[in-house]
Order: C-alpha cells, then sequence, then structure tokens
C-alpha cells in the first residue's frame, strides 16, 4: 500500500497548495466578486461535462496512461494562470485544469483499487481506502500550509510580482515529479482489447440498475451542492472577518487544520466498533446531519476562532464518513466499469458544485455568503435521507442495515 498512499499524498499535495489561496489568486488577476462564481462554476462544470467520458476512456485505454495526460494538462493550466489577467485569460487555465481534474479522477485510484482487489477481495478494502485517505488527507494539509507560506516568502524576493505566482510554480513543479514517479513504480496489467467496450457496457448497466448505487450517487450530488458553497466562499468569508487578506499564513493555518482535522476522521475509522463497520449507512445518515448543522453554525461566526473551530468540526466528520462511504460504493460495482463509476460519483459532486457556484454568483452579491451558507446547512442535513432509505433496501446486512 505505500505506491497508492505515496501517489496520493504527492497529488492532494500539489492540490493542496493552491486550495487555501485560490479564490485570492483569482480575485488579484481582476476578477470581481460576482466573476469568482462564474470562474469557479465554469470549472466545475467543465469537470463534470468530462467526468464520465474520462472514466469511460480510463476503462478503455489504461487508467495509468489516462492519468499521466491529466498531470501533463494540470502543468498547462498552472501554466497559464501564472501571466493571466481577467475574466478570460482566468477562464482559459481553469478550463485546462478542470479536464485535468476529470481525467485524473477515477482512473488511477480506481487501478490501485481493482489491484487491491484482485489480490486480498474484498476484507482488506477498507485498509487501502484508508491508506488513500490518509495520503490524501496528509497532502492536502502539508500543501495548504506550504500555500499560505509560500506568497510571503514570493513577495519578499519579488515585491512587484503577484503573491500567488509562487503558489502556480510550485504546482508545476510538483506535477513534474508526480509523472516521473507514476510512470516509473505505477504499473497497469495489459487486459486483452477484444470485447473491453461490450464488458464495459454490461459493467455499467449492472452498477447503475441497483438502488444503493443510485442512492449513493445523490447523496454525492447533494455534497457538491452543498459544501461547494463551503470551499468556494471560505476565504473571501474569512478575509471579511480578519478585515484583509494580508495574512495568508492564517488562511494556511486554517485550511491545513481542515485537511489535519479531515485526517483524523479517517483515522478514527479503524477505531469504530464492529458493529458500525458492518452496518454504515445509519452511521452515514448521522454524520451528514451533523455536517450540515455545523454548516449553519459556521455561517454565525464573527471571530477568527470560532469559525476556524466550527470549520475544523465540520471536516472532520467528513473524513470520518469517507471510508465507510468508499468502502459501501466500491463494493457494490462490478470491476470492469469501475472507473467509469467513480467517475459518475465525482460527476455529481462537480455538478452539485457548478450548480451551486452558478446559484451564488446571483445570490451571493445580494444576499450574502451567510445566508447562502445556512441553506445550504439545511439541504445538507435533509440529504442524509439518502442514506437512510439506501439502509432500508434489501440487500445483504453487512452493507445496508442501519
Amino acid at each position: 500500500m505505500v505506491i497508492p498512499f505515496l501517489n496520493r499524498f504527492l497529488h492532494w499535495l500539489v492540490v493542496g497548495i493552491m486550495t487555501t489561496v485560490l479564490s485570492l489568486n483569482l480575485l488579484s488577476r481582476g476578477a470581481g466578486l460576482g466573476e469568482l462564481g462564474l470562474l469557479l462554476g465554469t470549472y466545475g462544470l467543465v469537470v463534470a461535462l468530462l467526468e464520465l467520458p474520462s472514466g469511460i476512456l480510463s476503462d478503455l485505454l489504461g487508467r495509468k496512461r489516462i492519468y499521466l495526460l491529466s498531470l501533463i494538462l494540470s502543468a498547462l493550466g498552472y501554466l497559464c494562470l501564472i501571466p493571466a489577467r481577467g475574466f478570460l485569460a482566468l477562464l482559459s487555465g481553469l478550463v485546462l485544469i478542470g479536464t485535468a481534474r476529470a481525467f485524473s479522477s477515477g482512473s488511477v485510484e480506481s487501478l490501485f483499487i481493482s489491484q487491491e482487489l484482485a489480490r486480498e477481495g474484498e476484507g482488506r478494502l477498507d485498509h487501502l481506502l484508508r491508506a488513500m485517505g490518509l495520503g490524501e488527507s496528509l497532502g492536502l494539509a502539508l500543501g495548504a500550509l506550504l500555500g499560505g507560506l509560500l506568497p510571503l516568502a514570493w513577495v519578499r524576493l519579488f515585491p512587484l510580482a503577484n503573491r500567488y505566482d509562487a503558489d502556480l510554480l510550485a504546482q508545476i513543479l510538483g506535477l513534474v515529479i508526480l509523472f516521473v514517479l507514476t510512470l516509473r513504480f505505477v504499473h497497469e496489467g495489459v487486459n486483452p482489447k477484444e470485447g473491453r467496450g461490450r464488458r464495459l457496457g454490461a459493467a455499467l448497466r449492472q452498477g447503475l440498475s441497483q438502488p444503493l448505487v443510485a442512492l449513493l450517487l445523490l447523496a454525492s450530488l447533494f455534497w457538491g451542492l452543498c459544501l461547494g458553497t463551503i470551499e468556494t466562499w471560505w476565504q473571501p468569508r474569512l478575509r471579511d472577518i480578519l478585515g484583509s487578506d494580508s495574512r495568508t499564513w492564517v488562511f494556511g493555518l486554517v485550511n491545513g487544520g481542515y485537511f489535519l482535522a479531515s485526517l483524523l476522521g479517517v483515522l478514527v475509522t479503524a477505531r469504530l466498533p464492529r458493529s458500525i463497520s458492518e452496518r454504515p449507512l445509519g452511521f452515514l445518515a448521522l454524520a451528514r446531519l451533523a455536517l450540515g448543522g455545523l454548516m449553519v453554525v459556521l455561517a454565525l461566526q464573527t471571530s477568527l476562532g470560532g469559525f476556524a473551530l466550527v470549520y475544523l468540526s465540520m471536516f472532520f466528520f467528513n473524513g470520518l464518513a469517507s471510508v465507510p462511504e468508499g468502502t459501501v460504493l466500491n463494493k457494490a460495482i462490478p470491476e470492469a466499469g469501475r472507473s467509469s463509476i467513480l467517475s459518475i460519483a465525482s460527476l455529481a459532486v462537480q455538478l452539485g458544485g457548478a450548480a451551486t457556484s452558478f446559484a451564488a454568483a446571483a445570490f451571493v452579491p445580494r444576499f450574502g455568503i451567510v445566508w447562502a451558507w445556512i441553506l445550504a446547512g439545511l439541504l445538507f442535513a435533509a440529504s442524509s435521507a439518502c442514506y437512510l432509505l439506501a439502509a432500508g433496501l434489501p440487500s445483504s446486512p453487512a452493507v445496508v442495515q442501519s
């Protein structure tokens, strides 16, 4: 499990560098507050439109090959953002990054999952998902901290340059390293091409016809709809609380803490009672109720301490739910269509996030971030019904009972 852990760590380290300052970076390059929602909404829409085609290409052409292509596209996108000024220039870079995001989603992860299932069966799948989750959370946490510190160092060295150029250059360097390591150490067996498309079609029909899978995909849609409002607007909201965005180290600490809280949640899953691991859907419903309530509480915070505490608590619960949900979904989908169905799950998240960003572009300038978060929190809490309905489906007790 070392290679999956390291791959996820490096991949999300690169992503994490920009998560701390993405909105601030776009605003610093000429985007207005309303345009911010349009830019991130278009980015999410590009990811959504390409999620399923990229998953199908992964299953047909090779998961490693498609993942390597995503790393190249991502590096080109970050490179385009460095000289970008204004809406259209920023949009071109985000379109490339969104394309890369779609091509990376469900490709190399599904390769690792398929290899683990072939070696060990379903018995140790949760161990692999936990190892990948740890890599993801650690990478995001370290990347988030770097994302807040790099602009401070850069502005001292190059006071006339955009402070966020440092983050973009660090991401490009990280992608080059990740490309070389993936090319060398990630291996994919050769599957016979004959009948591959036919097997994929059968696997998709089998997977998507299951009510359990459909409800989990619906839950993913609500995840994008509701938590997308937090991801888009937490930086402007924290900037309002602080009074400026000059202390980027604060953003880095808060964002790094978010990923560490998620990591703690992933670690706690290894200590959950066996009754929860055998009947996860009721537990997932409770975790989503808690997350929705915390979103409402977060909206009401007016101090740095209160904001940070609630924000970190939210993502502890998010990390706590990630391994049980991933285990349930991966056990329910057939091998031949794994990348495609995981891409559909990511597609649901991206569609929800894109819809939220476009709606918020009109809603937030008029009503404010606070009301957007309150409404999203209530909707997210209500979406716990997806898991409760899934728990009532006739299936094996180990999967669906609550």
